[in-house]
């Protein structure tokens, strides 16, 4: 645990950094070896890589708070966490470093201890992070101040007229290009008053002071006009640079229209596409304020510098376009299309536009051709004298026409009288004036014989950017295609209300079937009681002719009482009764239940060879065990009825990662390829001529119940036989189980309860 004794000194360690001359990740290493030697603790800093990151540190960088967790185990949140843990650690806290608003950067804290941060403590050490959040934030400002004054050598030595001053307005230093504007040396400039070069007045100094831009014109008769702005090198010093506007002032007038626009500004720059001037709009088109452009190479700001040095050099033979990616700062781009041309002035004039408006247009002009394409109406685009332009695909099917034979035709020639045309063209005069007109009827022709199609139509008016017609949309919806869709309609409603009331009679018929048979258990139970009472000489002494009628009574109850249940399953199927009580089930143990081993023994009996093998890749599967064994019963009680040599065997393999595939094999008479298309339905019996011994006729019911339970678990399940080779039944499992849906997983209480009853 950490206490307060610990925490002080780790303070008094981290203001001592302060005055060491150490760089950010020297002062992270340091801090953190600290950390590590006072707490006895795992200490490691890493600074924001957002390509490398792991999951717990984006939650505490996003966030800005710390994440602990004093019980790693293999079930902790993060996989990072658990990685710790099988590292021997038992806690982990990850804490940021806040700098100007923004994690930083972040610091891991592992001990092998448990609940070795607590709450206290963790609050704690965010101070000690805050204090060294300062500590970077002043580092980094004072890499700043290094970078500014690289930048700013450079930028004295470029063609724009700079001077540095004092405060006093008294020139310090002037550039070569400042010089040059005033033919003078140094020693001539050097020492005078700011006021003795330029006209520029004590407000407009002062807002060069604030940082403000101001206009400035040198004294004389041959005067020029400069945009002054202005930057503090110390608090003594103002570095301030001229750009030329002599020439703008009639271009300003010019591009004022451009200060309301939000899609094109413009910006004027020299060979070296220094920004001199900037439209007041820029911001709007380029989130760029113009104050921030000026006296920036635009070049510097496009991300692919190479493919804009060729646009600029393509202003030789004229004017240029290119598409441009324009950084505008904390890592966001603008898309923008630059068209360059050059100027009088400067030298290259430049128009930013945003695409975003073009990209909008597009879509749109795209979208509405795929709706008129994809319509069912008709539609046919005129000009303004009512000749047609083009149609959609739906007018050609409707009127026969093809879009080539009919352009440039007037689109009157397809209205069926002399007065349907008339009125058309009144229609076209009435959505000039209005913009639009809605549902008129309308006869048009069809190509095919002249045959007339009756339709209600609408009229829109197309209008240019400047306002004038061009043209107009004519959209027709034909009326019988309308009353045929309707028809349709209604045979659909009449349909589905049949196949309700059908599906209510199936569900009627279905009740009382599984109703009847499960009345008629009782009174079969009954007669078989009695019948073996009477057969083991309970009630009475019996002769051995009437011992043989009450056995065929036995036998026949036993056969109808498996008749009533198989029916009672098929009612339960249909129904939806049936539900599954799935568990881990091994296939090798359910060859072991009494009710195969009965099957084997009846198998031996007819002197036909049983095995039951499993591969050893296949392990538990989750199924219902009771409801396989009743197709397991079912599939090799089949087999051996069908089989009077040879051998039955059960194979059972694995089928990809998701399943197993059960295979029930004879070499029986085989079943016909009739034969096997109907075999899973209900009551379908195969004809059995070719048995050499006839054994009593079954219900037709096994199969399809089979085939039930089967797609019941998420399988499925067919066969594969020839006539006189012997037939191979098959079914796939799912290893996991079937997934439940919800309504099944909501009724599933509902459901066993129902089951134990029908049991019971």
């Amino acid at each position: 645990m950490i206490d307060n004794v610990a925490m002080t000194k780790l303070m008094f360690d981290i203001f001592d950094l302060e005055g060491k001359k150490l760089s950010i990740n020297e002062l992270l290493d340091t801090f953190c070896r600290n950390l590590g030697l006072v707490f006895g603790v795992q200490a490691q800093a890493r600074t924001v890589n957002r390509s490398q990151i792991l999951p717990s540190e984006e939650f505490t960088i996003n966030t800005m708070r710390p994440y602990t967790d004093n019980r790693l185990s293999n079930y902790s949140s993060f996989k990072e966490f658990v990685d710790y843990f099988n590292s021997g650690y038992r806690s982990c806290a990850i804490l940021p470093i806040v700098v100007s608003g923004r994690s930083f950067a972040i610091v891991e804290l592992l001990s092998r201890e448990e609940d070795e941060f607590d709450k206290n403590a963790i609050n704690a050490l965010m101070i000690v992070t805050i204090v060294l959040g300062y500590q970077i934030s002043a580092r980094i400002e004072g890499e700043k101040s290094i970078s500014v004054a690289k930048y700013f050598d450079a930028a004295f030595n470029s063609v724009i007229p700079q001077l540095l001053i004092d405060q006093s307005g008294k020139i310090v230093k002037a550039n070569k290009s400042m010089l040059i504007l005033f033919s003078s040396s140094i020693k001539e400039i050097s020492g005078r008053n700011f006021g003795e070069l330029f006209e520029i007045g004590t407000q407009g100094l002062q807002d060069l002071v604030r940082g403000v831009p101001a206009q400035a014109r040198t004294l004389g008769t041959d005067a020029r006009t400069f945009r002054a702005t202005a930057n503090n090198v110390s608090e003594n010093l103002l570095h301030v640079a001229f750009y030329d506007t002599t020439g703008l002032k009639e271009l300003e007038e010019r591009t004022k229209v451009l200060k309301y626009s939000g899609y094109e500004a413009m910006l004027m720059m020299d060979q070296q596409t220094n920004v001199t001037w900037a439209s007041e709009n820029l911001e709007k088109v380029a989130k760029l304020q113009g104050s921030g452009v000026v006296g920036r190479q635009l070049i510097g700001m496009v991300l692919d510098k190479e493919r804009f040095r060729e646009a600029v050099r393509g202003i030789e033979s004229g004017i240029a376009t290119d598409s441009i990616r324009l950084d505008v700062g904390n890592g966001v781009y603008v898309d923008l299309k630059a068209t360059l041309f050059r100027n009088e002035i400067y030298g290259i004039s430049c128009i930013l536009a945003n695409n975003m408006l073009e990209n909008r247009f597009r879509s749109m002009e795209r979208n509405l051709d795929e709706l008129v394409r994809l319509s069912s109406d008709s539609v046919i685009f005129v000009d303004q004298l009512g000749y047609i332009q083009r149609l959609n695909k739906s007018t050609e099917d409707i009127l026969g026409y093809r879009e080539q034979d009919i352009i440039g035709n007037p689109a009157s020639m397809l209205y069926v009288t002399q007065q349907e045309q008339e009125r058309f063209l009144r229609s076209l005069s009435a959505a000039k004036n209005e913009g639009m007109i809605d549902n008129i009827f309308a006869t048009m022709k069809g190509k095919k014989d002249g045959v007339s199609v009756p339709c209600t139509q609408s009229i829109r008016s197309v209008y240019d950017t400047d306002g004038n017609l061009t043209g107009y949309i004519v959209v027709s919806k034909e009326l019988l295609t309308k009353q045929a869709l309707d028809a349709a309609e209604e045979r659909l409603v009449a349909g589905v209300r049949q196949v309700e009331k059908l599906e209510s009679e199936s569900d009627l018929k279905t009740q009382f079937i599984y109703n009847i048979s499960h009345d008629l258990k009782t009174p079969i139970t009954n007669i078989k009681g009695f019948s073996t009472l009477l057969y083991n000489g309970d009630l009475g002494a019996v002769n051995e002719e009437q011992k043989g009628y009450i056995k065929i009574i036995i036998d026949e109850s036993d056969r109808l009482m498996e008749l009533i249940k198989q029916i009672l399953d098929v009612a339960k199927l249909s129904s939806g009764k049936i539900k599954l009580e799935p568990q881990p089930t091994s296939f090798k143990k359910l060859g072991e239940n009494p009710s195969i081993k009965a099957l084997e023994e009846v198998a031996a009996g007819k002197g036909l060879i049983f095995s039951w093998n499993v591969d050893y890749d296949v392990g538990e599967v989750i199924v219902d065990p009771n409801r396989i064994i009743q197709v397991f019963v079912n599939l090799i009680n089949n087999a051996t009825k069908f089989t009077d040599h040879g051998s039955i065997s059960v194979n059972v393999t694995r089928k990809g990662k998701g399943s197993v595939r059960v295979e029930v094999k004879d070499t029986g008479i085989g079943i016909s390829k009739e034969d096997q298309r109907k075999l899973f339905r209900k009551f379908y019996q195969v004809h059995r001529k070719e048995l050499t011994v006839q054994q009593g006729s079954g219900t037709g019911l096994g199969l399809s119940i089979v085939k039930e339970i089967v797609n019941l678990h998420g399988g499925k399940i067919g066969i594969n036989s020839e006539l006189g080779k012997g037939s191979t039944f098959w079914f796939t499992l799912p290893i996991s189980g079937k997934k439940k849906k919800g309504k099944e997983a909501k009724e599933q209480a509902e459901q066993k309860e129902a089951i134990e009853g029908e049991k019971a």
